[in-house]
């Protein structure tokens, strides 16, 4: 079975796990482990006579936990049962990955200790990532905060400001997915769900996307190109982090989406007004203003004729430029979105759904058949 990518991400990290397993009396026995990922499976190294190898000779069945280092309301758990038990040369060789993982050196022993192999009995019930379990979500349009995020938008600000300077407008993307899928800081952009106001309007205009193409502009990992794909389009997500497209592609495996990784500021020119439903969530507004105009306009010639540009922003709340990133937008720069021989059909202010005072765009272009 292959992990979830946010799993993975937390087992790959130098992150501490916690094994248990089952004692002679039925009761639970727990211990700290060094574990990581060896073709799928999870692996760690113990004592051949310690406590937990007892435990394991009887019953297999195991429960694993791992946390983050940096925020501990973000973990990820399984129960499964063991698979393998390692000892010589093939034991070593995953020891001392692990001991570099967690030390920078190899193993200093070369006895005294074997690996166990672990495979979740059930795929999907017992596996899943907790992110501030015990916090209440935030404005951020769907992803929930959690303790780290001052790292994340720590590491956001030096990225895009480093980039920036460069003149790379796009390159910090990449790096940001990057550090979030080595563990550093929480995966960005990482929501499960649909945007709320995207699955809001659709609800409300009765959506049905058999027969159409779609596409998705800075997806991510893809919760919006899922949704669409599901109303029956021919759905198309792309971004310009392949950090990005390919925990997309792991998150969601066997997807009908096509994943791509692609600059909207340079976008393919097979897909000028080739799609018939194009969603722009909050992408644009992650661009400096340089560039903010040609990323508008490219977005506004995907939308096919007789199809339909959506629009969804966080609102520019005061004078001046805001610091960023990201840069809410004016409404001068939402009416830009009428460029390319696409018209206005509906323009408004409104909030999220979990959080009244966070005010966003919503809207709607169209382009004549």
């Amino acid at each position: 079975m292959e992990l979830p990518a946010d799993v993975r991400v937390l087992f790959d990290a130098a992150n501490y796990a916690h094994l248990a397993t089952v004692l002679p009396d039925g009761g639970p026995h727990t211990v700290p482990v060094w574990a990581g990922l060896e073709d799928g499976k999870i692996a760690f190294l113990t004592s051949p006579d310690s406590r937990k190898v007892r435990n394991l000779a009887a019953d297999p069945r195991v429960a694993i936990s791992v946390t983050d280092h940096d925020n501990p309301y973000a973990m990820g758990h399984l129960r499964g049962r063991v698979t393998a038990r390692l000892d010589g040369p093939e034991a070593w060789a995953i020891i001392d990955r692990l001991s570099v993982k967690y030390t920078g050196q190899p193993y200093p022993l070369r006895s005294g200790r074997v690996v166990y192999l672990v495979g979740p009995k059930h795929p999907r019930p017992h596996l899943r990532v907790i992110r501030d379990a015990c916090r209440p979500p935030a404005a951020a349009d769907g992803e929930p905060m959690n303790m780290n995020d001052r790292a994340l938008e720590a590491e956001e600000a030096r990225l895009a400001s480093a980039s920036l300077a460069a003149g790379d407008p796009t390159g910090w993307f990449d790096r940001l997915y990057a550090a979030g899928a080595a563990g550093r800081v929480p995966v960005p952009w990482s929501r499960r769900e649909p945007h709320p106001l995207l699955t809001d309007w659709a609800q409300r205009h009765h959506l049905a996307g058999a027969g159409k193409r779609a596409i998705v502009p800075g997806c991510g990992l893809g919760a919006d190109a899922e949704y669409l794909a599901g109303l029956g389009f021919t759905t198309t997500g792309f971004d310009v982090s392949g950090t990005a497209i390919r925990l997309a592609r792991e998150r969601h495996p066997g997807s009908c989406v096509e994943y791509v990784c692609a600059d909207l500021l340079h976008p393919p020119r097979a897909w000028r007004q080739a799609f018939d439903l194009v969603a722009e969530i909050i992408t644009v507004q992650a661009l400096p203003r340089a560039v903010r105009q040609r990323a508008t306009t490219n977005v506004a010639r995907l939308t096919a004729p007789g199809g339909t540009l959506l629009v969804i922003a966080a609102v520019h709340g005061g004078p001046g430029e805001q610091p960023g990133p990201p840069w809410p937008l004016t409404r001068a720069e939402v009416d830009a979105f009428a460029a390319d021989g696409l018209t206005p059909a509906a323009i408004e202010t409104t909030t999220m759904p979990s959080e009244p005072a966070e005010r966003r765009w919503r809207a709607e272009f169209h382009r004549a058949p």
